[in-house]
């Protein structure tokens, strides 16, 4: 027999089990036993048997299809990335990844492409959808998981931290170690900025100091680039006494070039990154930083997914998970 003409019949015959058992292990593996799933899978491998995706998809007009969209594929979105994987092939779902480069528009595109194959769960991150994809989604019926954030309107389930506490709290902490004179460097491209930066300028503000525009500086792509940008930072502001680096990287560029210019971190400067990066502890100084929970949003991450597609259904949910500031030499 041709393997493109098995059918779950035969998968069935070849496992000893009835048909609708081999379609539940191969598909809804919750519902049957362990051994009954491994009984199962081992005879589809057997047999060469490989399921007919789009046919099930034009009989239910729904793919199962688990479509995620994340800024990056790095450190950061790698453990839900791994966690949504797992569930998905624990509950015999196919799940397609998109990668939008912190690109609004992007974003946008990848929806709609991914609406169009059918997906039945659409995992997002962020909250910087338009209203015009917001309507799309809605249309759809499609259920929506947003992660990495809690600020605004969910539209339905979302999990993660307040970008704009985060962003209030890491100028905090600069304040309270007697810093008076604050600047932000940040990355342009991601829509997320904003809010730290509205969070940043709110505490400055509640605390009375000084605050300007050209304070905040966006660092682009490049080590030469970001150096650059920092040079003309304290050419402007050379009181600055204060720095949140929104990037791991971005603060450590950033305490290279202050060491370059003769200042001494943290004593002419303090310097507080974003992250948790493997190098942080393995530099001089050792890196302060504002953690956010990444582990703990890929664990909640899949067990909202897989309590999605064992009940069918979805609650307007936002489960704000906080963030961490970890005090080192920096700042």
């Amino acid at each position: 027999m041709k393997k493109d003409t098995l059918k779950i019949e035969d998968v069935a015959k070849a496992a000893q089990v009835s048909r609708a058992t081999a379609w539940r292990a191969l598909n809804r593996p919750d519902q049957v036993s362990a051994k009954t799933v491994d009984r199962v899978k081992i005879a589809a491998r057997t047999i060469g048997y490989v399921p007919d995706i789009s046919a099930r998809t034009l009989r239910t007009n729904q793919s199962g299809l688990i479509a995620m969209i994340v800024p990056a594929v790095d450190s950061g979105f790698g453990h839900v990335i791994e966690k949504v994987s797992e569930v998905a092939l624990n509950n015999g779902r196919e799940i397609i990844l998109g990668v939008s480069g912190y690109d609004a528009d992007k974003e946008s595109d990848l929806i709609r492409q991914m609406l169009g194959r059918r997906a039945s769960v659409l995992i997002l991150s962020g909250n910087d959808q338009s209203d015009d994809t917001r309507a799309l989604i809605a249309a759809s019926g499609v259920s929506v998981i947003q992660i990495w954030e809690v600020d605004g309107a969910p539209i339905q389930t979302m999990i993660g931290f307040s970008n704009f506490r985060l962003g209030y709290g890491a100028a905090e902490c600069l304040i309270g170690s007697g810093r008076r004179n604050l600047a932000l460097l940040y990355a342009p491209r991601r829509p997320r900025s904003a809010r730290r930066i509205a969070g940043f300028r709110k505490a400055i503000s509640d605390a009375g100091l000084h605050d300007c525009d050209t304070r905040y500086v966006a660092l682009h792509d490049t080590p030469e680039e970001m150096s650059q940008a920092i040079r003309g930072l304290f050419e402007r502001s050379p009181e600055i006494d204060g720095i949140y680096a929104n990037g791991d990287v971005l603060a450590l560029i950033c305490v290279s070039e202050l060491v370059a210019q003769g200042k001494q971190v943290p004593r002419d400067v303090s310097v507080l990154a974003f992250g948790n990066p493997y190098f942080a502890d393995y530099v001089s100084p050792k890196l302060s930083r504002v953690v956010v929970p990444e582990r703990r949003i890929g664990d909640m991450t899949a067990g909202a997914l897989a309590d999605l597609l064992q009940s069918g259904t979805y609650t307007n949910q936002v489960t704000d998970l906080g963030f961490e500031i970890i005090r080192r030499d920096s700042a």
